[in-house]
């Protein structure tokens, strides 16, 4: 049972990417935590670890408080640059901190104190505490974790990944930590051909010390879109295993 191919196999449902910008950011970072959480999840499962990696109680997750003018505001600054971009007229880069994201966060009470994110030295990080109703066994718990990832996008292809983590203040082991590590959490993202193509309007995507800075890509003028050269597709299926340095 040591060996990291004696996963059972935990079915994931498609994530909904086409909501990659606006109020459904935080849902993004939230799948990006469960999708580490439910393969390791699975595997505590598996050997019967459920009670250790889980708690009865939820963590404490720090909050923002905000007034709704503030949080009004930065959803008005998200709204803006999504439709600027779905007329292809966003020029300049959008830049997206932590505290706009905890404050997206603090307004959804779906969310609001079962996640918090900070953004430091290149990675997104964040605090959760989840329930784990849907994990056999799990009714009733909460997944207390931490984790860091790396994202970026370039050509097209965008890549997140699982830098570190641990569950319940213990760290996951070395070999399940690795196993997930190859695998790009963003790879569903262009089976949804709307996801795709709303991907497809970004140059790139860069973590800059503490901020997210999103580039759309150069608007094509009306000209050379009737002399057939259209903005390049997005490949379809961009490797699950992203590129080690």
């Amino acid at each position: 049972m040591s060996s990291a191919n004696q996963f059972p196999v935990v079915e994931r449902k498609r994530f909904p990417w086409g909501c990659l910008i606006g109020g459904c950011l935080t849902v993004v970072l939230v799948m990006m935590i469960c999708v580490g959480a439910v393969g390791y999840m699975g595997y505590s499962y598996y050997i019967g670890q459920v009670n250790k990696y889980t708690s009865a109680e939820p963590a404490d997750i720090p909050k923002v408080e905000k007034t709704k003018e503030e949080a009004d505001a930065i959803k008005k600054k998200i709204d803006d640059f999504k439709s600027a971009l779905e007329r292809d007229e966003a020029q300049e880069p959008f830049v997206l901190t932590a505290d706009d994201i905890n404050t997206m966060i603090s307004t959804e009470n779906e969310f609001k104190g079962k996640l918090f994110v900070t953004i430091a030295d290149g990675e997104i990080s964040a605090q959760a505490s989840i329930p784990t109703d849907m994990i056999p066994g799990g009714k009733g718990r909460y997944f207390n974790g931490k984790v860091s990832l790396k994202a970026s996008l370039e050509n097209g292809v965008l890549i997140v990944t699982l830098d570190d983590a641990e569950v319940n203040g213990e760290s996951i082991p070395t070999q399940i930590l690795e196993t997930i590590r190859k695998e790009n959490l963003a790879k569903d993202a262009y089976k949804d051909p709307k996801s795709a193509e709303f991907l497809r309007k970004f140059e790139s995507l860069t973590i800059e010390n503490d901020k997210i800075i999103l580039t759309p890509a150069p608007v094509k003028s009306k000209k050379s879109d009737e002399s057939g050269d259209p903005r390049p597709e997005a490949p379809t299926t961009p490797n699950s295993e992203p590129e080690k340095n």
